[in-house]
């Protein structure tokens, strides 16, 4: 009686270790390689033993879960289980800058995210975090370039935009010191489709009595400047007249 006892237990743990096996998602992805193993999951691992295998085992059997393994007697210092990491390589702290400072920083002396630089080492399934520091430094330098479309269909945002360079320089110096503006523009580019390359139409694109400047892709108005009073001065002609 004792001994059939011992059978039905020695068959329950054969067959609880094999329905263990079935269920882990290492068993189930059926992987041929270590490469392959360690994506299925971060629980996986896998067991570069020579002597791990019996005879006939699949080779895909040294892909299980980490616990498995051990109990399957993989020795730890034979198991393949890469783990991601964080390594911070640049850590410059943001700058702490004040208008009412003499001194003007160039803008590659500013830093306004910490850290700079890092390095991730990353395991599949393997969630890395880090913390991200940013601060907007104050009175830091910015650059506007306005790009402005001076066909015929613009002709009603001409005047509002003739007025606002003042106005743009004014709300932002309240914003930084360091403050500049400038203006392009253009009409269409000078090839098919965009408009219609007939020499007539090239010197004047738009019909009836309407006199259009031609069109061309780009120009330069106004270079990047601190004067925004210059921007008034500049004379803009749209594709529908002055």
């Amino acid at each position: 009686m004792d001994l059939r006892l011992l059978l039905i237990a020695a068959l329950s743990a054969v067959l609880s270790g094999s329905w263990a096996q079935q269920g882990s998602v290492c068993i189930k992805a059926n992987a041929q390689s270590c490469g392959d193993c360690i994506q299925v999951a971060e629980s996986c691992g896998w067991c570069g033993d020579e002597n791990f295998l019996t005879v006939g085992e699949s080779k895909s059997a040294r892909c299980d879960d980490l616990e498995s393994l051990k109990k399957r007697n993989c020795a730890v210092t034979k198991i393949e289980n890469p783990r991601g990491g964080i390594n911070i390589d640049k850590d410059k702290p943001v700058t702490n800058r004040k208008k009412d400072v003499a001194e003007k920083l160039k803008p590659e002396q500013i830093t306004q995210i910490q850290p700079q630089k890092l390095t991730l080492t990353l395991r599949s399934g393997e969630p890395q975090t880090f913390d991200l520091k940013f601060k907007r430094a104050e009175d830091y330098p910015i650059d506007l370039y306005y790009l402005m479309d001076l066909s015929f269909s613009m002709k009603d945002d001409l005047e509002n935009v003739k007025n606002l360079g003042t106005d743009l320089m004014r709300e932002m110096q309240g914003i930084t010191s360091d403050f500049r503006i400038g203006f392009g523009s253009f009409v269409e580019k000078t090839v098919m489709p965009y408009i219609s390359t007939t020499p007539a139409r090239l010197i004047n694109p738009c019909t009836g009595n309407q006199n259009c400047t031609s069109p061309f892709s780009y120009k330069n108005v106004l270079k990047l400047t601190d004067k925004g009073d210059e921007w008034p001065s500049v004379r803009i002609r749209s594709a529908g007249g002055t």
